[in-house]
């Protein structure tokens, strides 16, 4: 009898030692964001990016509304988040002070967007900001 148990144990932890272990058990890695961004501030201001990734960093440029103002993106992605920095942006004071942080909206089947915030210094871009994928590359 005990015998048999001994074996059933054996058994179960041999069985139940390949359960959760493999790929499956890994984070995803982050989305595609290469490519063209558009998108709209509180104030009515158009904002397009053109996003260059390798791996999880980012780099590009980027123009602010109808002054056409160009600047410097750079950053990184995961999974669920865009986090750029906005190098040059109106407001940005030169230490990297205005910068941008987003989450992905995987709900949506007609493409890829970020919803964040873009934060800066007082009297410069602030607020609510969603970006739109346009052209994936």
């Amino acid at each position: 009898m005990q015998l048999r148990r001994l074996v059933a144990t054996a058994l179960l932890l041999i069985v139940s030692g390949g359960c959760g272990s493999g790929a499956s058990d890994t984070a995803p890695g982050p989305p595609s964001v290469a490519g063209a961004w558009e998108g709209e501030t509180a104030s009515g201001q158009t904002i397009t990016w053109t996003l260059q990734q390798n791996g999880t960093q980012i780099t590009g440029t980027g123009t602010f509304g109808d002054s056409g103002a160009t600047y410097a993106l750079r950053g990184g992605v995961s999974y669920d988040s865009l986090n750029v920095r906005l190098v040059g942006a109106p407001g940005d004071s030169g230490t990297d002070s205005v910068y941008y942080n987003g989450r992905f909206n995987y709900e949506l089947y007609a493409g890829l967007a970020v919803i964040g915030t873009i934060t800066a210094p007082p009297g410069a871009l602030n607020g609510p900001l969603t970006l739109f994928q346009t052209t994936p590359p």
